[in-house]
């Protein structure tokens, strides 16, 4: 009688090779899907790709589904919404991207006026020094504008517009010193403390503080040979104090013409 050959018992489940085959699989597509992650989609190409596949150009070609009625449109027709969903990510990470670039101009632009600003500031403080006026006049300066500002009591007699005779020198100076910059837009802003003022001629503190710009810039005018187109007159009244009026210094300090000289990179922003 032949002897019977034991076989081996068949276990149970998938073979131990499939397991490794899934963890490889596994493993490959999450490397794809981190690389898909960190990658940028070009949103123009990938149009033209997906109309290439919609043209029908023969490969790919399909036919009926396996539900009646309704076709898979030459194999490709499920990237319409793959199509839609790139897009969306593309244009969301452009969004991100355009708004990152607009923070980086705007820092960039202000650093670029700050550095215009205190370049055409110190220049000017050089001329009000080598002028021997530098005493009469402050300076500061920020993104937007370089401002001169002169006590109002050194070029007018009080309730008075008319430029004083020993302030005309002073003027005639700064004058001469500003028409280096004459193609910058330049403001001369007249400004009064809160005391009434009601007269004939200047029946508020903003009539009063408006003739004393007027009059500041028509001396340029005048004299110095400025063109209108650049200079522009403005009064604020009591409106803008820069102290209290409480005190008689206070007042003192408030009683003032400012000239602005705009930043022209803030210039060729507006326009």
């Amino acid at each position: 009688m032949a002897r019977k050959i034991k076989q081996d018992e068949v276990k149970a489940g998938a073979p131990e090779w499939m397991n490794t085959y899934g963890d490889m699989v596994t493993l490959l597509l999450c490397f794809f899907v981190l690389l898909f992650s960190m990658s940028s989609v070009d949103v123009a190409k990938f149009k033209a790709l997906v109309s290439v596949f919609n043209t029908n150009v023969g490969f790919l070609e399909g036919g009926t589904s396996l539900t009646e009625g309704s076709l898979i449109a030459s194999g490709v027709s499920q990237l319409s919404e793959l199509d839609i969903f790139f897009v969306n990510i593309a244009e969301t990470a452009l969004s991100v991207e355009k708004q990152e670039a607009v923070e980086e101009y705007k820092e960039k632009e202000e650093q670029e006026r700050m550095e215009q600003a205190e370049t055409i500031a110190e220049e000017l403080q050089e001329g009000l020094i080598e002028s021997n006026i530098a005493d009469d006049v402050v300076i500061t300066y920020n993104s937007q504008y370089i401002l001169l500002s002169l006590k109002g009591a050194v070029l007018f007699d009080s309730g008075k517009a008319v430029i004083r005779n020993d302030a005309i020198d002073l003027v005639d100076k700064l004058g001469k010193l500003l028409k280096s910059y004459e193609e910058y837009t330049i403001a001369v802003e007249g400004h009064t403390d809160n005391v009434p003022m009601n007269t004939l001629q200047f029946p508020s503190n903003r009539h009063l503080s408006s003739g004393r710009a007027i009059s500041v810039v028509e001396y340029f005018i005048a004299k110095n040979g400025f063109e209108d187109k650049n200079l522009s007159a403005v009064g604020y009244g009591e409106f803008r104090p820069v102290v209290s009026n409480d005190t008689a210094e206070g007042r003192a300090q408030n009683r003032r013409v400012e000239i602005k000289i705009k930043n022209t990179l803030l210039s060729k922003i507006g326009d």
